[in-house]
């Protein structure tokens, strides 16, 4: 209870003087301290079909590509399926507090996929991308269950990357790790309805 106590005593004590230092203050210092509030702002880049760069392949069906369609295929039965996305960085924040891929899920296999985000290293292009034609990528992360609806992935430290060095940018690839039963989709840049599509969050 001393302890407790003593707390209590100290924490009324600074709430005064702290009272008192703003009182004395001219009064235009004084009502901007008053005033001082941490913020954030949000920065949102959702691409359309003209402006977005997505497209995914398979390794037994979609061979070739679909830079057109209206999802993004990931897992498999038996075959398996890889996506790309990138974003145009042009313009967007350089300090940020966070930076967050937001991918919306309108169907999920039986089993888990095990995603997980890979860093694309090499250039590529959506129209050309392809099971014979795709450019080399390394581990980033694991990515949680995928549910239906929206699911967001943390991608601050490769935004951070990009943006320090632009020549490093080629955006990421989808990786499912399992293929019994797990074929699942997210809506890509191609689909009809804007607010599914694929965006960038950066929080800063």
């Amino acid at each position: 209870m001393r302890t407790r106590l003593s707390r209590s005593v100290s924490a009324l004590s600074i709430f005064f003087m702290v009272g008192v230092a703003l009182f004395l203050l001219p009064p235009s210092i004084s009502e901007a301290a008053s005033n001082l509030v941490l913020s954030t702002e949000r920065y949102i880049i959702q691409p359309g079909p003209v402006e977005g760069k997505d497209t995914f392949y398979g390794n037994f069906y979609y061979q070739e590509g679909q830079p057109d369609h209206s999802e993004l295929w990931f897992g498999g039965w038996g075959d398996v399926y890889y996506s790309f996305i990138d974003f145009d960085l042009v313009g967007s924040p350089d300090e940020i507090v966070e930076a967050r891929l937001e991918l919306f899920s309108p169907y999920i296999g039986t089993n888990d996929p095990g995603l997980q985000i890979w860093q694309v290293i090499g250039s590529w292009d959506e129209g050309t991308l392809s099971a014979f034609n795709q450019p080399p990528a390394t581990f980033f992360s694991d990515l949680p269950l995928v549910k239906l609806g929206w699911n967001s992935y943390d991608i601050t430290e490769l935004y951070i990357l990009w943006k320090r060095n632009p020549s490093t940018q080629f955006g990421i690839e989808i990786v499912s790790q399992y293929n019994d039963n797990t074929r699942g989709s997210f809506f890509s840049s191609d689909d009809d309805r804007p607010q599914t599509r694929p965006r960038l969050v950066i929080t800063y």
